[in-house]
């Protein structure tokens, strides 16, 4: 496609309904007009008419509010993604730590500080998107904004790329979580009820049961006050946890803390489980475009960022200080028992369980939007949901070691998201010529980025590797219905 040559068009409406309707985002620090090619605005999801040579777009506008007058304020934002983020890597930093060994600290605050720069040039990405958009469709809503963006990008492949990407990653988390939680209530029902025999294998079913209703709401607006019930059990729950933590010091003192010496495979599985514990890339921009004001949302980004760093970085540092190499992959099979230690393990088996509902909505709507299924409640809903939790179900059943299933979500699919397309989303949407300012990025920008495009994609094929090597050899072969374990 010759870009410096483009014909200018009209663009007309998406098809989307209008109660779907929600204003995106304005460009508000590019001046100029911009105007779209037919395979431009094709790959934008877009159709078009006739071209209308001297029709253009102002970007020069101050952002804008939500002609509804609803939308998210930076405080709001800001708590939606501490909620979506932070939970499940308090129980599997502590480990990953060690098995980093003594750059694990670094390694956290690097992964931190990275995802938070990526997650900011996403948003620019996003803005220049839109800045490309005429006035008329900046108001439409798009679904998933995340596979528009790659696919304005890059084409319909990078579209797919991101959507099979982002859906591997909520399943993934998914099963992840179903097998925390389930992890959680053995261990509880050990320590507080030891004459009741269940096996771990057969509360994976029964929760599976208990969470099925409530995963049949249709969006979240359907169960707004989970993420807030949510984010409040992960505080208390990281407040009593380093209260624990502390209260084992007497215990560590008594002889030194012995470290496992770090192995490239022992490294590579905790930064993917580092990552899995800092990312959230795929409802960034979903979260953006609720926002009142969306050039807000980075500032909403970096202060999230900020709150997680400061729930995350003590109880780890802690954990790999004074447990050192007894630590296992969730740090409550660590602690010493105690009625604090139960407070803290149903605070944390209710955030979790609220995460499981979060993130298998999507991936049953997107399900349901290819089935034409309709938005209100039926039974063909029922039965996709069926059929979605049965899914997870198995292969946690299948796979019950958490870790390494951790480990390759967030060494392949999360890295991709995180630190490979954001950067190449950026560095081709920013070079891209056309009837629209240019926009000039520093050499030492366009390296940087690089680098961290190289950074994931080597890390993506080495820990995908070694993960898949982890879970052949540890999970595998001990499935639940295989060892019949279900009863």
């Amino acid at each position: 496609m010759d870009l410096n040559n483009m014909k200018t068009i009209r663009v007309v409406e998406a098809r989307v309904p209008p109660e779907e309707a929600t204003p995106l985002i304005d460009m508000e620090d590019n001046d100029g007009y911009v105007s779209l090619d037919s395979e431009f605005s094709e790959r934008l999801g877009l159709s078009s008419e006739s071209a209308s040579s001297n029709e253009r777009t102002s970007l020069l506008k101050p952002p804008q509010k939500s002609k509804r007058g609803r939308g998210l304020s930076v405080a709001q934002g800001t708590f939606f993604i501490v909620a979506e983020i932070a939970g499940s890597g308090l129980l599997t930093l502590p480990r990953a730590m060690e098995d980093a060994g003594w750059i694990g600290i670094p390694l956290v605050l690097f992964c931190c500080i990275t995802c938070a720069y990526t997650g900011v040039i996403l948003t620019k990405s996003w803005n220049i998107y839109n800045s490309r958009i005429p006035d008329e469709e900046r108001g439409r809503k798009i679904r998933y904004p995340y596979p528009a963006l790659a696919k304005a990008a890059y084409g319909k492949y990078g579209g797919c790329a991101i959507s099979f990407c982002i859906n591997f990653t909520l399943f993934g988390g998914c099963v992840v979580f179903l097998l925390l939680a389930s992890n959680n209530i053995d261990k509880f029902i050990e320590q507080v009820f030891p004459e009741v025999e269940i096996t771990y294998c057969l509360i994976l079913v029964i929760l599976s049961a208990v969470l099925f209703p409530v995963c049949l709401c249709g969006t979240p607006k359907d169960f707004w006050v989970i993420p807030i019930l949510g984010m409040s059990a992960t505080t208390v729950s990281m407040i009593l946890l380093l209260v624990v933590i502390l209260m084992d010091v007497p215990n560590a003192l008594e002889s030194a803390v012995e470290h496992n010496a770090p192995t490239f495979t022992s490294f590579s599985s905790s930064f993917g489980i580092i990552c899995f514990a800092f990312t959230g890339h795929s409802i960034f921009l979903t979260i953006q475009t609720d926002m009142k004001v969306n050039s807000d949302f980075p500032r909403a980004l970096i202060y999230g960022y900020i709150w997680i760093l400061m729930i995350y970085l003590p109880v780890p540092a802690a954990g790999y200080f004074i447990y050192g190499k007894a630590l296992s992959a969730n740090i409550l099979e660590t602690i010493t028992a105690g009625p604090v230690l139960s407070v803290v393990q149903i605070a944390f088996t209710l955030h979790i369980v609220m995460a499981f509902i979060i993130l298998m909505n999507p991936i049953s709507q997107e399900i349901e939007a290819k089935l034409r299924v309709s938005p209100s409640f039926n039974c063909k809903r029922v039965m996709v949901r069926i059929i979605v939790i049965l899914s997870i179900l198995f292969v946690a059943a299948t796979f019950p070691d958490f870790g390494s299933i951790l480990s390759l979500i967030g060494g392949s699919a999360i890295t991709i998201l995180t630190y490979v397309f954001p950067p190449l989303l950026y560095l081709k949407l920013t070079s891209m010529k056309g009837h629209w300012p240019t926009i000039y990025v520093p050499l030492h920008i366009k390296v940087l980025n690089i680098e961290i495009i190289l950074l994931g994609v080597v890390t993506a094929i080495f820990v995908t590797y070694f993960s898949v090597q982890d879970i052949i050899q540890k999970s595998f072969h001990s499935p639940c219905y295989v060892n019949q374990t279900i009863i």
